[in-house]
């Protein structure tokens, strides 16, 4: 026992000797450590609004301190083991050279942030890795050489060398002072407070832009470029396979024009029975005859990035998932059939897209090769508010070319809502909701805000509809998905699981679905108005939507299949399956 006793002693002492040199090596690098979370949050202290001005997000950079933490500690411990190796010619070099790499990322996101108003995300890697050298040359004259740019780039790097300088100094003094121990006792508690904050989860932040740090997002979207390259590498070599041309004897109409949607729930237009008068103009349009209203829609879930890839393919989700790459996809085939077809998307261009969802809007199509083969046309600007983008457009619905394909992809009723319509569409306060008692001031203000959003899509559809007067023209509108408005229960936005959650399956996948006709449209084609009446009253589901368009435009193809458009004789009614739901008229008839 003594001999044991002994033993333990020096053990003891062993571990207390190297627990002061774990806290005098933590003390050298405390002011690295420190200076890493800030370099690597400190672009999430900007967070731009939806006007593309910028703003002073302390939240956001709460978040993105968070999520700096642990990644800062790793690099300070890492930047520490280099600075005690061997040999020591190189240690430094290799320690400057990881501090250096940590700027220049942290720059290239400040970078991104201010000039381009966007993170670092797959579709700047893409450009990047298809951009030639004569795009190169281009790039860095029209965006990377302006005095606006430069003065961003040296100014961020005088702010690093001074934080650098001050922090590495500090720790010098506190460790020379008191033997590193206040350092190391930072440190320590930095690391505690990096894995508890890291471990917890992190807050409904869905419209906070800036939440996820230079190093994550980076690592996050390197992974998810390096899954989808492959998928679009495949649907690159499309284009090929697409055949097209328009059926013979069938007139078809000289403008269709389609309008997606953004989160935008049936439950919430008076078109469809809503208590508060969110679509008066779609309404005064069916009773003049001009709007046929699609009674039961739903999608396939709620998710934009997904909604797109299903829209844009004729490719429908209860075929082999791999089939999906080995068909081209719809506006190939119209524009073989002599289709002009034109993109105006107000959530994404080839080179910005929404921050949070960076994935989805249109990723599929972010290839040069795959953009340049779906579209004659692609608007390279966004802008603040939807009606904008219909402003800067609306020349191209007057053109003289026949045939074309004008496709709109609004920002509609996205959260935050309340950031969708300018101030004079502000129609609803909380105050319209005395019937919902079970909903705090707040929640109502969300509500408020939303059915706001909804009369203000209501007024661009009369807007872009009264253009079209005079044409042989359709114009077919739809959300991609629908949204949880604190409807049966308190949540205000759509959540991960929502398609699967009975009281909020309906909001989420139930959507509005109209369809405007000119006069002329009519007068042209009464059997095909005929077919779409009485589609409008089947259930219909948006997974056969590029069955449905391309008969609508008269297109001949392989890819086209008969018994999936509601417009053919052949239509069968297929099964409307929802995202790990199924049959999705049995499912909700069982649970509600």
């Amino acid at each position: 026992m003594e001999g044991l006793s002994i033993i333990a002693g020096r053990v003891w002492k062993t571990f207390l000797k190297g627990g002061k040199g774990v806290i005098r090596f933590m003390a050298r690098q405390s002011g690295m450590t420190v200076w890493y979370i800030l370099a690597l949050s400190a672009v999430t202290l900007v967070a731009w609004r939806f006007d593309g001005t910028p703003e002073l997000s302390g939240h956001n950079f709460a978040q993105g301190v968070r999520s700096a933490l642990i990644p800062a500690l790793v690099l300070g411990v890492v930047r520490g083991l280099i600075l005690i190796c061997r040999p020591r010619m190189w240690r430094r070099l290799l320690a400057g050279g990881l501090t250096a790499a940590v700027t220049i990322l942290s720059l290239a996101e400040i970078w991104l942030s201010f000039v381009l108003r966007t993170r670092w995300s797959d579709r700047i890697i893409r450009l990047i890795a298809d951009t030639g050298k004569s795009e190169s040359g281009e790039f860095l004259q029209l965006y990377f050489l302006t005095p606006r740019s430069l003065g961003i780039v040296v100014g961020y790097l005088l702010l690093l060398r001074v934080m650098y300088v001050l922090l590495r100094n500090f720790s010098c003094r506190i460790s020379a002072r008191n033997g590193g121990y206040v350092a190391g006792s930072i440190c320590c508690l930095l690391a505690a407070a990096g894995i508890v904050w890291g471990l917890q989860p992190p807050e409904n932040n869905y419209n906070a832009l800036n939440s996820v740090n230079t190093a994550n997002r980076l690592i996050w979207v390197s992974q998810l470029y390096g899954k989808s390259l492959a998928n679009v590498k495949a649907l690159e070599r499309t284009p090929r396979l697409a055949d097209g041309h328009l059926r013979e004897g069938y007139e078809a109409p000289e403008r269709i024009v389609w309008v997606i949607g953004e989160s935008d729930s049936r439950a919430h237009w008076s078109a469809y029975g809503y208590g508060l008068s969110t679509t008066p103009c779609i309404e005064a349009a069916i009773a003049r005859g001009d709007v046929l209203l699609f009674e039961d829609v739903i999608c396939f879930e709620p998710r934009t990035y997904r909604m797109m890839e299903i829209l844009f393919s004729p490719y429908v989700v209860t075929e082999p998932s791999r089939t999906y790459l080995t068909k081209p996809l719809t506006p190939m085939i119209l524009r073989k059939a002599g289709y002009k077809v034109r993109l105006h998307d107000n959530q994404a261009t080839l080179v910005k897209g929404d921050d949070q969802a960076e994935v989805g809007t249109g990723n599929f199509m972010n290839s040069w090769r795959l953009s340049h083969a779906n579209f004659d046309y692609r608007n390279e600007r966004m802008y603040p508010y939807d009606a904008d983008l219909f402003g800067a457009e609306r020349d191209m619905l007057h053109d003289t070319v026949k045939q074309t394909l004008d496709i709109f992809h609004i920002n509609g009723q996205h959260f935050f809502a309340g950031n969708r319509y300018p101030e004079r569409f502000g129609r609803f306060t909380a105050a319209d909701y005395p019937h919902r008692s079970d909903l705090s001031r707040e929640e109502k203000e969300q509500v408020a805000a939303y059915d706001n959003a909804t009369l203000y899509v209501d007024s661009l559809l009369l807007a872009l509809s009264d253009e079209l007067k005079g044409q042989d023209a359709i114009l077919i509108y739809h959300p991609d998905h629908g949204e949880e408005m604190n409807d049966e229960r308190h949540c205000s936005v759509r959540t991960l699981d929502s398609h699967k959650i009975p009281q909020a399956a309906p909001y989420v996948l139930e959507i509005p679905f109209m369809v405007f006709t000119t006069p002329e449209f009519r007068e042209r084609h009464p059997e095909l108005y005929a077919a779409l009446r009485k589609a409008a009253s089947e259930k219909q589901s948006l997974i056969y939507f590029s069955h449905f368009l391309l008969d609508l435009a008269g297109v001949e193809s392989r890819y086209l299949k008969r018994e999936y458009s509601p417009l053919a004789p052949e239509w069968c009614a297929p099964p409307r399956v929802v995202k790990e739901i199924g049959k999705y008229d049995v499912w909700i008839k069982k649970h509600r």
